[in-house]
């Protein structure tokens, strides 16, 4: 009957099940691939819960009910976390970028403080300037953190599959790396008329 039907993507699956089970896989074996093929947790517990029930010699009819129960209940519990999902997208990307544009504005100010400390260092030895590779691998390493828990707790809290995970935490990454160059692009400018500036003094302080 599954054959005769149209479940749309789930076809080939089923093609797929069908196969197994012709060539003497058991049942169980076989439902429980079926669910590991789905990529979604909630169909890989049913189908495995439906798979053992029916080796154990539970009825198929008692057994689809005893799951749709189940599946019923996720659903619902689902759609709640949902909607505190939904509020936690809405807040995390903006929350991402407003953090990566501060780190990309706190890198271009090392880069000023190591500019003055250079020029200063001729006169006074105050401060030992803060390499700047050194600071940009700070920021960097704090912003995928940031994006990856980020993603973590949308997974935790809606994911049904890990690609949730890993389709966030890209998008996060992305999102930060395009805030960055953004910044970095903006602040380019101050750098530049700062560097042409040192130049200036330099020349000053030289004659």
């Amino acid at each position: 009957m599954m054959m005769l039907s149209d479940y749309g993507p789930l076809n080939a699956l089923i093609r797929n099940l069908y196969a197994r089970i012709r060539i003497g896989i058991p049942q169980a074996h076989a439902l429980r691939l079926f669910g590991v093929e789905t990529l979604s947790d909630i169909a890989y517990k049913c189908m495995a819960a439906y798979g053992e029930t029916l080796r154990a010699g539970g009825k198929p009819t008692t057994a689809a009910e005893v799951v749709n129960e189940y599946l019923t209940t996720q659903l619902l519990r689902d759609k709640k976390r949902k909607q505190v999902s939904g509020v936690l997208k809405g807040m995390v990307i903006p929350l991402q970028m407003t953090l990566v544009a501060i780190f990309g504005l706190m890198n271009s100010l090392m880069g000023i403080f190591n500019e003055i400390s250079s020029l200063v260092s001729q006169f006074l030895q105050l401060i030992t300037p803060i390499p700047p590779t050194l600071t940009t691998l700070y920021f960097y390493w704090i912003a995928v953190a940031v994006a990856v828990i980020s993603a973590l707790n949308i997974y935790l809290s809606d994911g049904d599959a890990i690609f949730t995970f890993t389709f966030h935490a890209e998008v996060l990454l992305m999102v930060s790396g395009i805030t960055y160059l953004g910044v970095a692009a903006l602040s380019g400018f101050v750098l530049d008329a700062f560097a042409s500036i040192g130049r200036q003094l330099s020349s000053l302080v030289s004659t």
